[in-house]
């Protein structure tokens, strides 16, 4: 899923398991790593021109403000003033490097790292049992995040489909 987000995917994978590959061991982990530096540079630029056109739509706005008081330039300088906020706090949160309780909080649309516990169902028929693994210590799951990773995108290769698997 690190190589489908490089090719422009928009996969969302927590912070908890990206930042199990913070000390790669192995080619694949390196490859992993660098995979996640690439994609978080770019997310850099991305926040540092929406904060730069934020911060024009801020000045202009309160210039506008200055001369007339008007809704239009009222409300822009409200959304101006959140979409700043907002982005800040994404610069904030791709340099940060301690982790934080959400970075392993599973989301819509996000990629997560899960159990499955197979086991009979009541018609005789196999059924899964999903459990999300909330808790992602740092480096403490390398193997099984491949190994995740590995079947999400064997059942995703399956199902025929770009969707993210749930």
């Amino acid at each position: 899923m690190f190589f489908e987000r490089a090719e422009g995917s928009k996969a969302k994978i927590p912070k908890g398991i990206e930042d199990s590959f913070a000390d790669p061991q192995s080619d694949a982990e390196r490859e992993v790593k660098a995979l996640i530096v690439q994609f978080n540079a770019e997310q850099v630029t991305k926040f540092e021109q929406e904060l730069f056109e934020q911060r024009a739509r801020l000045v202009d706005a309160e210039r506008t403000l200055q001369v007339k008081v008007t809704k239009s330039a009222t409300e822009s300088k409200r959304i101006a003033a959140d979409k700043i906020a907002w982005t800040r706090g994404k610069l904030e949160d791709i340099q940060r490097t301690e982790l934080k309780p959400r970075d392993s909080r599973i989301f819509p649309r996000h990629y997560q790292k899960v159990s499955f516990d197979v086991k009979q169902g009541p018609k005789g028929k196999q059924a899964a049992n999903i459990q999300p693994k909330q808790a992602i210590q740092k480096g403490g799951h390398r193997d099984s995040v491949l190994r995740s990773l590995a079947f999400l995108k064997g059942k995703k290769a399956r199902r025929g489909g770009d969707q993210p698997v749930h």
